[in-house]
């Protein structure tokens, strides 16, 4: 081999490569060179997303306003669209739409209609001119979720405190005398409510009360229990038969929940002016018994069979223990009584 060919051939591998890079740098000039020329065959590529459906468009628009007017889609008052729709176009820019929907809102005895997209909240009704209270609540009155609700209620929630009276029931009481003939029944005592005041947290919904807790209950006035004597042997030794104030009839079926009244088995005498008041201050008179204050206390309503309704109001030297004196307006009453065994019947 001569040295003309060596050199020929070396020549050779040295063309080759700089052939390619003649090549690639053509290539590019022509593509940077057409470009234009195919972007506005085409159009630029963007990514869309409207309503959370995403695809990809070509368009020659120039702002994101105008691509989206060229697809068909109207921007309204309301609708969300980012980048703004004067915002131009570029090339592999994303666009993302979200399409309001009107919305109903019943504020303060006012309808207001808005478009919305997605749920309403306090910055929503605040851009709205719309104050909202720490305390108000905001309803949704229709829509399966936030985002797709179109009717909604801001309630104002309101608490105050008041103080009302109101009765309390008083008892009945059913005692049965077997001194008095069987089927005889009469009331020895009429009854009457008491009062009780009560305190109460009261809640408003739109200046409406909805709801009221009682805080306090005081019984400022305490019940009279009404007492029916019955004549005839008792089914039980004593019973209370609590009903509502004047309902209750007397009769052998009362219905209740029994409670029992208390009652004491005594030695019962009698007696009548001495020309001095009682031990409470008071001139005797029927319906005043003398009684130990340590086994009744003066001031006790009582019922004594045979004698009556009567008041725990005196006392007596003999007076001790389990038994009770009562007064009649004459001597001879007070014989005709004599002693004899008594049940008592302790009312209140």
């Amino acid at each position: 081999m001569t040295i003309a060919a060596v050199t020929t051939k070396e020549k050779g591998s040295y063309a080759a490569p700089s052939a390619i890079v003649v090549a690639m740098s053509l290539a590019l000039t022509a593509v940077l060179f057409l470009a234009p020329l195919f972007d506005g065959l085409l159009g630029k590529a963007i990514t869309l997303e409207v309503d959370g459906q995403t695809r990809i468009v070509h368009t020659s628009s120039r702002t994101v306003g105008g691509m989206l007017k060229s697809l068909g889609i109207a921007c309204e008052p309301g609708d969300q669209v980012y980048p703004d729709v004067q915002e131009p176009l570029q090339p592999g820019m994303s666009v993302q739409f979200r399409k309001s929907r009107w919305v109903e809102l019943l504020v303060d005895n006012r309808r207001i209609t808005f478009r919305q997209v997605g749920g309403l909240s306090a910055e929503r009704l605040a851009e709205l001119g719309i104050s909202i209270g720490q305390a108000d609540r905001l309803d949704r009155l229709d829509g399966a979720d936030e985002d797709s609700a179109c009717r909604w209620h801001l309630v104002r929630l309101a608490w105050s405190t008041r103080e009302r009276r109101e009765p309390v029931t008083f008892s009945r009481q059913v005692i049965y005398d077997s001194t008095l003939p069987e089927g005889v029944e009469r009331v020895a005592m009429a009854g009457a409510d008491g009062v009780a005041l009560l305190r109460e947290q009261v809640t408003f919904e739109d200046g409406r009360e909805v709801f009221a807790e009682a805080l306090e209950r005081q019984v400022i006035q305490s019940p009279r229990p009404e007492v029916v004597i019955r004549g005839g042997a008792p089914p039980t030794d004593r019973l209370l038969i609590p009903s509502r104030g004047g309902s209750g009839a007397a009769s052998g079926d009362e219905r209740g929940i029994g409670q029992t009244v208390a009652s004491l088995r005594m030695e019962a005498t009698a007696y009548t002016h001495t020309g001095n008041r009682t031990a409470t201050g008071l001139w005797p008179h029927v319906g005043i018994v003398a009684v130990d204050p340590g086994v009744i206390p003066l001031g006790t309503m009582l019922y004594v069979e045979g004698y009556g309704i009567a008041r725990a109001a005196d006392t007596g030297g003999a007076i001790r223990g389990p038994i009770i004196d009562v007064f009649f307006d004459n001597n001879e009453k007070c014989i005709q009584w004599g002693r004899r065994k008594v049940t008592v019947y302790i009312l209140e």
